[in-house]
């Protein structure tokens, strides 16, 4: 199995919003986390208007350096 199709039925138990709030309200973002936004915007299911707000704030707080990448 390859790790897109792992994080893709990963998604379904945990919540983009969760993960998401505790990556913007501690500043780090891991490199699963990141993975799994990745593969939430390539997965088939349509996101929620939301979810999509969600994933858009922390590529933008990443790409503004605002996030510190950990391993």
């Amino acid at each position: 199995m390859n790790m897109n199709a792992q994080v893709s039925g990963s998604l379904s138990h945990y919540s983009l919003d969760r993960i998401a709030t505790k990556i913007i309200l501690s500043g780090k973002i891991t490199r699963t986390d990141r993975i799994w936004f990745e593969a939430a915007i390539r997965s088939e299911n349509p996101l929620s208007t939301q979810e999509q707000a969600k994933i858009r704030e922390v590529f933008d707080r990443l790409q503004k350096g605002w996030l510190q990448v950990i391993d």
